[in-house]
């Protein structure tokens, strides 16, 4: 009589296949910031509008990061995981300015909660979206934090992935206004440096979620694979 067990035959795949990706990630967006510079004005207005193809691609990425970590995740633990789920499609929602869509102006400025023209109600939903936001990421330093920097210290490639995402952040987040900012300091920069700014702010946060996605699917193949093949014993 055939045996009925069944064992787990494929290999877990190698983290260079990752990091590979980051590496081609990286000359992909090397290739999105000059691409416009080259092509014209006209596509450049195209590429950065809202709506565009650089706003588009990020949100979907979000998207694929938020699907990929339910799909994968085993349902006893999805609970706890509530917070990388909730994390990536906030950041959706605000690639696609729902923060200031649906309201008389940007949840996240001062004056949305001081100012008269706003009722209570939007003021509310306003600080209760930011609450949310403000216990997942307490959520994520709690229950991921170490588990990142152990990662790090080893060269892991998820915590790699996640900490290029987090580099991507901070230099959109530096570029984002950057010439307004140096001329805040007395400092004025040449007028040809403002497109390529602009463009550089853009691509970057495309990579956010691109890091994010790569680091979600090394997780999963790497630390916690599942449906695997299986065959018969």
């Amino acid at each position: 009589m055939a045996s009925t067990n069944w064992i787990e035959t494929a290999e877990v795949p190698s983290p260079n296949r990752y990091f590979a990706y980051m590496g081609l990630t990286i000359v992909c967006i090397v290739f999105l910031a000059i691409l416009p510079i080259w092509i014209g004005e006209h596509f450049y207005a195209e590429y950065l509008s809202e709506g565009g193809a650089l706003q588009v691609f990020s949100a979907a990425f979000y998207l694929i990061v938020a699907t990929t970590i339910v799909r994968e995740s085993r349902p006893d633990l999805l609970a706890s995981r509530w917070h990388l789920v909730l994390i990536p499609i906030l950041m959706c929602l605000r690639e696609l300015d729902f923060h200031a869509k649906l309201t008389t102006m940007s949840i996240t400025k001062t004056s949305f909660y001081v100012s008269p023209d706003v009722q209570l109600g939007e003021k509310l939903v306003g600080a209760g979206v930011l609450l949310l936001v403000g216990l997942a990421a307490y959520r994520l330093i709690q229950v991921n934090g170490r588990g990142f920097f152990a990662g790090l210290r080893r060269f892991d490639v998820v915590a790699v992935a996640v900490a290029a995402a987090g580099a991507s952040g901070v230099m959109s987040k530096t570029l984002d206004g950057g010439i307004r900012k140096l001329a805040g300091l007395g400092i004025t920069a040449a007028p040809e440096l403002h497109a390529p700014s602009v463009i550089f702010e853009e691509v970057l946060e495309l990579s956010i979620p691109a890091f994010m996605a790569i680091a979600a699917f090394a997780y999963f193949s790497i630390h916690e694979p599942q449906g695997r093949p299986l065959a018969r014993a």
